[in-house]
């Protein structure tokens, strides 16, 4: 029998499957069989390194099996899983995605950072309308109301709106929408942001491969960024969700930006592959 892990990052259903100790392929009817037996919004797995100066390396799926660039929640979960399962025999090290490296560790007990590489704001931003001098860009739909949104990628694509109605009950008809757009052929993270003061905002959060999800470490970051450069808030911000808190930092010298945040561990199952 194989083992899963089950964590929560804040709210957001991670699965972690350990390649180190079990020889498993990771396929479309594997990741439905999971999901079948748990309800998750992202699965990653952990594999040797791909390069010499790296500890190890992850892929990221979502729950629909379509593969993602990043998770940040995820990314936590996996370095609770590490470091808690004493893997590397430390406690931060450096693991590579298929878009990113991210730097991780444990601040506190339940504590954890995600350090990756700052924002690209071109990178999947090739069929958008053109940009207003804000960075606000308007996106039509058919039988919806219009969406103002800043565009951002920080290894994976996200559009925030920062409004007042975070509450709203288009978020799911935009977010369903846009992921079969020529606006976003590949998809995309739809955001809401209510902007509570200069170092904190409210969040909700459409996923891409997942639907609404409790919370979202990378929209976290890319509201933050983005808020950041509306001059609606300072860069280092405090992101709530209805599960709880985040903390993002975002140093525009260094281009990095920081997430601090929990990951509670469920428990594991077992199954047949």
């Amino acid at each position: 029998m194989n083992q899963c892990y089950e964590f929560s990052g804040l709210g957001n259903k991670i699965l972690i499957l350990d390649l180190l100790k079990q020889d498993i392929e990771v396929s479309p009817q594997l990741i439905r069989k999971l999901k079948s037996l748990r309800n998750f919004d992202q699965l990653l797995t952990i594999e040797p390194p791909t390069k010499p100066n790296l500890d190890l390396s992850t892929k990221i799926y979502n729950s629909d099996t379509s593969e993602a660039e990043n998770c940040v929640n995820g990314a936590r979960c996996l370095a609770r899983y590490v470091i808690d399962n004493e893997i590397l025999g430390k406690k931060e090290f450096k693991v590579s995605t298929i878009s990113d490296i991210w730097s991780l560790g444990e601040i506190d007990r339940n504590n954890y950072f995600v350090c990756m590489e700052g924002p690209d704001f071109s990178k999947n931003s090739e069929h958008l309308p053109l940009a207003n001098e804000a960075g606000i860009r308007k996106l039509e739909f058919d039988d919806l109301p219009p969406l103002e949104v800043s565009f951002v990628n920080i290894g994976n694509p996200h559009c925030v709106n920062f409004t007042e109605d975070i509450n709203s009950d288009l978020l799911n008809e935009w977010g369903s929408q846009l992921q079969s757009s020529t606006y976003f052929p590949e998809g995309v993270n739809l955001s809401l942001a209510k902007i509570i003061s200069k170092d904190c905002l409210s969040l909700r959060v459409y996923e891409r491969g997942a639907g609404e999800t409790e919370a979202c470490g990378s929209a976290a970051c890319a509201s933050v960024v983005l808020g950041y450069k509306l001059d609606l808030i300072g860069k280092n911000t405090n992101v709530s969700f209805n599960s709880g808190d985040l903390r993002v930092n975002f140093d525009e010298i260094s281009n990095i930006i920081t997430l601090e945040g929990g990951a509670d561990f469920i428990g594991k199952f077992e199954f047949d592959s």
